[in-house]
């Protein structure tokens, strides 16, 4: 994966270098890493998967009884004067 994503990122510097970048190129372009976004998050391990939701600063907080989970977002890149999102969602039943 990391192969291809360098493969990737080489091919729209050389893009980006030779100036024939248009419309359409980078709409192509913008296709092409969205598909490579949701093909590595789609073949991440757990652990990976674990750090991408620690770096994001999502935190899960189930109720005493289990019942209901309240989920908190905390992302690096928002300003502080927002306060963190949370969300409140019932537990599915087991």
């Amino acid at each position: 994966m990391i192969a291809r994503a360098e493969t990737e990122e080489k091919r729209l510097q050389t893009q980006v270098k030779n100036h024939t970048v248009n419309k359409r190129t980078t709409e192509e372009a913008r296709r092409a890493l969205e598909s490579l976004r949701d093909e590595n998050l789609e073949n991440a391990i757990f652990s990976e998967k674990q750090d991408l939701v620690a770096k994001l600063g999502i935190m899960v907080y189930p109720s005493e009884d289990h019942k209901a989970v309240r989920i908190a977002s905390r992302l690096p890149v928002v300003t502080t004067s927002f306060p963190p999102q949370i969300i409140s969602i019932a537990s599915p039943k087991v």
